[in-house]
């Protein structure tokens, strides 16, 4: 019981400074002394500096850089390397439901997308400005039906299909002889069997890089985008 008694004495005058010393904050219980200390104002400072997420010390070193930096040019651009977030590659949707009120009140006839060029153009002296005239770039074209000039899409015709001699192990009557490389050899490319030549590997995972491979995006490129497409009547 003397001990609860000591224990209460002991925080009801804990209380009482507490509330009756207005610097009590201040003080703290150095375990390593054994003495209580009592913080200075710089302290105090930092300590709510840290608690506010700040730097402790009050100077910045590089407050002069950064103000530098916000009045300039550079900051349009991103300086961070932080991945951009997902909001970033969708489209708003408070614009998309601002474009389609404006939408739907350019159908009803509430707004008039001229009204600003008819107002700019009945301001007085030199302040009246005049409209931009805008006409048809294909009105001297004689068309008669208004789908010709509708471009239709024709899809790229497919790739051939590789056959037994593009195989990673093709049979051997694929494979050609010396006498047949020589040949080959003396030959245009136009005039050859392949533009490759047949090879077995044995095993799949003894297949190098192919080397060709850019050059043959590069021709199929060259194809889709020279070669004319038409419609076969």
């Amino acid at each position: 019981m003397s001990q609860d008694r000591e224990t209460d004495a002991s925080l009801l005058d804990h209380y009482v400074q507490q509330k009756s010393d207005p610097s009590f904050f201040r003080r703290l219980y150095d375990p390593v002394t054994g003495e209580v200390t009592e913080l200075t104002n710089e302290e105090v400072n930092m300590i709510r500096r840290v608690e506010r997420g700040h730097h402790a010390h009050d100077n910045d070193p590089w407050a002069n850089y950064t103000a530098g930096l916000a009045k300039s040019k550079l900051a349009d651009f991103q300086i961070s390397d932080a991945p951009l977030m997902k909001a970033a590659y969708i489209p708003s949707r408070s614009e998309g439901r601002t474009v389609k009120r404006i939408a739907a009140a350019i159908r009803r006839g509430d707004l008039d997308p001229e009204l600003d060029a008819k107002r700019k153009a009945a301001l007085p002296g030199d302040k009246q400005l005049v409209p931009e005239q805008r006409y048809d770039v294909w009105m001297d074209r004689d068309i008669l039906d208004v789908a010709q000039m509708k471009r239709s899409y024709l899809s790229a015709p497919g790739m051939r299909l590789p056959g037994h001699a593009e195989s990673f192990n093709p049979p051997p009557e694929y494979i050609p002889t010396k006498k047949e490389l020589a040949e080959w050899g003396e030959r245009e490319e136009e005039d050859r069997p392949y533009d490759f030549t047949p090879t077995a590997f044995g095993k799949f995972r003894r297949i190098p890089a192919y080397k060709d491979f850019i050059m043959e995006r590069f021709k199929r490129c060259l194809d889709l985008y020279l070669c004319p497409r038409i419609v076969r009547k």
